[in-house]
């Protein structure tokens, strides 16, 4: 039996922008120009994310998360996913970029990781899709 693979796209754009975070995760140099005003040039070693990703939205035929604060979409998978040697067939995509295993991971609120929660949490943070941004997902067996 295949495994599905959740793609898992969430496109945010209410996040904050933390330059300093993004240019460690990118790899990008600076080189100090002139050492006394401290100018600085910067310089990308590595691709942009968007080369990285799948097509999606809704013109890749991708579901939405509701534009809500603290949301999940349950989700029927036809292919069980295996976490920790335990079949699911139902997850919750979560607006606070989490995948959860069970109903009240809906309305789990952000404490200290790890926890007792069953969750994939590769995209957490405190998303409020009323103010804009998206997160789209699909199963897929490719």
């Amino acid at each position: 039996m295949r495994t599905p693979l959740l793609a898992f796209l969430p496109l945010i754009t209410s996040m904050r922008v933390d330059p300093e975070r993004i240019a460690s995760r990118l790899g990008i140099e600076a080189d100090v120009v002139d050492i006394h005003t401290a100018l600085r040039s910067e310089k990308v070693t590595a691709p942009l994310f968007s080369s990285r990703l799948f097509e999606f939205g809704k013109d890749a035929e991708d579901n939405e998360v509701p534009q809500a604060l603290d949301v999940g979409k349950k989700v029927q998978l036809t292919n069980p996913l295996n976490y920790y040697g335990e079949d699911y067939s139902t997850i919750y995509v979560l607006s606070n970029g989490a995948i959860g295993f069970e109903a009240n991971s809906r309305t789990y609120k952000a404490g200290l990781f790890p926890s007792g929660a069953r969750m994939i949490a590769p995209f957490w943070n405190r998303n409020d899709l009323r103010k804009g941004g998206h997160v789209y997902y699909r199963e897929s067996d490719q």
